[in-house]
């Protein structure tokens, strides 16, 4: 009988399953923590700063986006300039 969850007995389905929500349950309990620790304003500039790295790494990783100075100009602006200006 077919069963639609056939991708459940994929041992590398699970495994990477098991990869992203492991990663996403420590990145969650990072922010917790440092929310409970340190100032909200330190709190937010490590988000800007997550943002920034995963955007980064996405360029790469991911493709899809050609690599020039225009897209490099856009991101850096859109982290540096304030929210009311754009």
């Amino acid at each position: 009988m077919y069963s639609m969850y056939y991708v459940l007995s994929d041992l590398d389905f699970v495994l990477t399953f098991t990869l992203v929500v492991g990663s996403g349950s420590l990145g969650v309990f990072s922010q917790f923590l440092c929310t409970s620790v340190c100032s909200a304003l330190t709190t937010a500039l490590v988000g800007v700063a997550k943002a920034f790295l995963q955007t980064t790494v996405g360029f790469f990783v991911f493709g899809g986006v050609p690599f020039n100075i225009i897209n490099v100009a856009g991101e850096v602006f859109r982290r540096l300039l304030p929210r009311k200006l754009l």
